[in-house]
């Protein structure tokens, strides 16, 4: 169920998106940025330990020329330099309207947070995952 509501969402933002302005040019930016952390703390919870985190982010835009509206997807992800198993992967995507209003879509995912094992991103088992 999450997987169509998440692909029902992704594709109505993307259709309104795309028809807005026919004419106008597609314009898309790729953006790479890592910072260094020196714990890795979620929500208040301390999951690295004393260990520093290096924390990745790749985000794509996708607007159109002369157009109030873009759309974002990406991922940011966060290792720690401990032995531990603690990492995290997040997908997300953005709707903006131009300064106004941005509505964001989150998937976190914890490979092995609870299992002590590295788990599959895309093993959707409702059972398991």
């Amino acid at each position: 169920m999450k997987q169509k509501s998440f692909f029902f969402l992704t594709l109505c933002i993307l259709i309104i998106q795309f028809s807005v302005l026919n004419n106008a040019q597609i314009q898309s930016s790729v953006s790479f940025s890592t910072d260094i952390m020196s714990r890795y703390v979620w929500r208040g919870l301390d999951l690295g330990g004393k260990s520093p985190s290096i924390q990745p982010t790749l985000n794509l835009t996708i607007s159109k020329e002369n157009c109030d509206h873009s759309v974002s997807v990406g991922c940011w992800a966060s290792y720690t330099l401990a032995a531990t198993t603690n990492e995290e992967v997040d997908l997300f995507l953005t709707y903006n309207y131009k300064s106004i209003l941005s509505v964001t879509v989150y998937d976190y995912f914890f490979p092995g947070l609870n299992s002590g094992s590295k788990n599959n991103y895309f093993e959707y088992n409702k059972d398991s995952t």
